[in-house]
């Protein structure tokens, strides 16, 4: 599979161009030899509010769409560059969508890794690299960062300028659940247990907790099963034993 950019608003024929350019978007192509790839599907679109690209002026497109298979499960995560172009910005950080076949996309609305601190090496652009390290409770994750936004007037670049970085996030911590300073209450899809015991990937702080529950068909608890027979649990930890 071969993840590329797609410039919405062009039409190719007979290789010929034509049409006017819109935005970036994403595409995806198969091949079964890596040679003939055929042309692409548009599989994730920003869909910008406003377009107007005679002024660079309110609106996001997607650039440089890294994608990698979440270890361990089914599921595809991309981490494409957010190329925005409010005002005279022309900055770019880095957004994440999700997928469990590759194909079909959900784009989360925060953004995933932010530009650095006014200044640093990469206040003005990230562009992510392929792959993830995991390493004992996180995940390493690398990029390319930059001073410069990416504006014509910078052009010719400096020979050198920005740097290679990166990013650490807790083992399978690409998205959380919430509650913030209230409680809040989650209910899974139905699941078969691999094992027998459930384990957390959580963090309570030093002032919350976490209880678990196990319902039957009906949403009903099981005896043995609720309340404090699976809780409160406390801490911070990727692999707490919630109930054996």
């Amino acid at each position: 599979m071969a993840y590329v950019r797609w410039d919405e608003g062009f039409t190719v024929e007979d290789l010929t161009v034509s049409g006017q350019f819109r935005h970036r978007c994403v595409g995806r192509t198969e091949s079964d030899d890596f040679t003939g790839f055929p042309a692409p599907d548009k599989v994730l679109d920003p869909e910008p509010a406003g377009t107007d690209m005679a002024h660079h002026r309110g609106w996001m497109d997607l650039y440089n769409p890294i994608v990698l298979h979440w270890p361990g499960t089914p599921n595809y995560v991309m981490l494409p560059s957010a190329f925005y172009h409010y005002g005279i910005a022309n900055k770019l950080d880095v957004s994440l969508a999700t997928s469990r076949d590759g194909i079909d996309w959900t784009l989360l609305p925060d953004t995933f890794v932010r530009l650095g601190i006014s200044g640093a090496w990469d206040s003005e652009r990230i562009y992510m690299a392929q792959g993830m390290v995991p390493m004992g409770d996180e995940t390493f994750l690398y990029y390319a960062g930059f001073d410069l936004d990416h504006s014509s007037h910078h052009k010719p670049y400096p020979p050198r300028f920005g740097a290679i970085g990166r990013a650490r996030i807790r083992l399978d911590g690409f998205v959380s659940q919430d509650a913030g300073g209230e409680s809040g209450e989650i209910i899974t899809q139905p699941f078969t247990m691999p094992a027998d015991r459930l384990l957390l990937n959580f963090d309570s702080g030093a002032g919350g907790h976490v209880m678990v529950e196990f319902l039957d068909e009906a949403g009903r608890g099981i005896v043995d099963f609720s309340g404090r027979a699976c809780g409160p649990i406390q801490g911070n930890s990727v692999r707490r034993v919630a109930h054996r």
